[in-house]
């Protein structure tokens, strides 16, 4: 008993010092952090906020810490009185695509104007603002908080339908990859465990695709500022299709998730059998990377790194969920004494895998929020 009763003091020590450092841990990410700025932020403008300017500029320019999308923009000059004065041809640079910039009127009078401009990221996620400036002398303009750009705030539909996207992938991507690496050939060959394997699998893709049909008009609306029902026609979805690079991804996606359909199907009729559910998964992860491509990541000036740590972040993160939501389905073995050994055999054989998750997610983690958190 001795032996025995070390050990589990043992147990309970490194219990104690893990449980301390993660709380340690914890409370640095919480507290540290200040600020974080996700979308596109003005790097200069011409002229610049409050600037007072002796002769009137041809134009105006916005210049931002990355490119920015050629649809749904705008910028607009207008002076004191509210009449515009530029010449209604505002839009992208050609040459540099991370600069908004628009042509004005000439000889325009003495007085006080203001830069009204309004891009879409490259996230997909639009950023607008006041820049006020003042042509001659006079007291200049005090800034104040109603000329600090305002970015998208997610509201309840964006939150809903990610939700259900990325709990759905992660559901399709834990339940593959537990036939593939944990479940052993007695559970995977029982039949009620293929029954809710399968179950799960169908569930997980039809939400799936319900989820990435709407994130479609999803994105119209969040890009171009319009309500849903203004979105559906096709004007809106043919610009967003074929001017974004999101509808870009989209489609990928929607040709990705075709083939899944397919590959799923297989997977039903064969029982799980190796080949057919390698594919779904390398489809699935292929879901999970075209993610990263309209994500913060993709909008960093050094994509080969953020890309693929936001990509590792987000498969680990899948496949521990869906993992997780497998294990809670399959509890039922557990009160069964031919399948209850098996079942915790099946915690055990995951519990490895679990911590190799947790620890690509801390990592990539940690370094990704060094990429996209300024201070």
């Amino acid at each position: 008993m001795r032996p025995f009763q070390k050990g589990g003091s043992d147990r309970v020590k490194q219990l104690k010092y893990s449980s301390l450092i993660m709380t340690v841990l914890y409370l640095f990410l919480f507290f540290y952090p200040s600020l974080a700025s996700a979308h596109a932020y003005i790097l200069k403008s011409t002229p610049y906020e409050n600037e007072i300017i002796q002769e009137a500029p041809k134009k105006v320019s916005i210049e931002f810490d990355e490119r920015i999308q050629t649809s749904f923009n705008s910028i607009e000059v207008f002076d004191s009185s509210g009449k515009r004065v530029d010449q209604k041809n505002g839009g992208v640079n050609a040459e540099n695509p991370s600069i908004i910039e628009c042509n004005l009127d000439e000889n325009l009078p003495n007085g006080t104007y203001s830069i009204q401009w309004r891009v879409v990221s490259s996230d997909g996620h639009p950023v607008q603002g006041v820049i006020p400036f003042q042509i001659g002398n006079g007291n200049a303009q005090d800034s104040s908080n109603d000329h600090e750009s305002n970015g998208y705030s997610p509201k309840i539909d964006l939150i809903i339908i990610r939700w259900l996207q990325y709990m759905s992938n992660a559901c399709f991507l834990g339940i593959l990859f537990f036939s593939l690496f944990v479940l052993r050939k007695e559970l995977i060959n029982d039949t009620w465990v293929l029954t809710i394997i399968s179950k799960i699998a169908k569930l997980s893709i039809m939400i799936l695709a319900l989820s990435m049909i709407l994130s479609l008009p999803l994105q119209a609306t969040i890009e171009s500022g319009l309500s849903w029902g203004k979105v559906l026609s096709v004007e809106v979805f043919s610009d967003i299709l074929g001017n974004t690079f999101f509808g870009e991804i989209w489609i990928l996606q929607i040709c990705c998730l075709f083939f899944v359909f397919i590959a799923t199907y297989f997977i039903q009729k064969t029982n799980f059998k190796p080949l057919w559910t390698w594919i779904s998964f390398i489809l699935g992860t292929g879901l999970i990377l075209s993610k990263t491509f309209t994500s913060h990541a993709s909008s960093s000036t050094n994509v080969y790194l953020t890309i693929p740590l936001d990509f590792i972040h987000l498969l680990s993160a899948s496949i521990w969920i869906g993992s997780i939501v497998t294990l809670v389905a399959l509890i039922p073995l557990s009160r069964k004494m031919d399948t209850k050994t098996l079942y915790f055999d099946t915690i055990h054989r995951f519990s490895i895998w679990g911590i190799i998750f947790v620890l690509l997610l801390t990592i990539s983690g940690f370094f990704s929020s060094i990429s996209f958190i300024p201070n």
